[in-house]
């Protein structure tokens, strides 16, 4: 996906530990096609699928690179990334 850079979503144990972690999300448990996420959430998801690649990546810098313009890309590689099916794809809101 393309941000400030190429860069990949990665979602492996070290990955949902941290989603859980910063976000109290479990993706073992809940199924991620069937939740919208809010702000917070998904800030947070973006953040711990992208850090593999950049340990010095912050939440921060992820949410100011996701814009109106890209959520939809980034919801759709997350969604990728996490094995649900095209027609589940989860929603980023700004709600909270």
């Amino acid at each position: 996906m393309e941000l400030d850079k190429l860069r990949h979503f990665r979602c492996d144990l070290n990955a949902l530990a941290l989603i859980q972690e910063k976000a109290g999300l479990n993706l073992l448990e809940e199924k991620p096609g069937k939740k919208t996420y809010n702000a917070v959430e998904f800030r947070a998801i973006c953040w711990a699928l992208l850090v593999h690649e950049d340990p010095s990546l912050t939440i921060e810098h992820v949410g100011a690179m996701l814009t109106p313009l890209n959520m939809g890309m980034a919801a759709a590689a997350f969604a990728k990334a996490v094995g649900v099916k095209k027609t589940e794809n989860p929603k980023a809101t700004s709600g909270g």
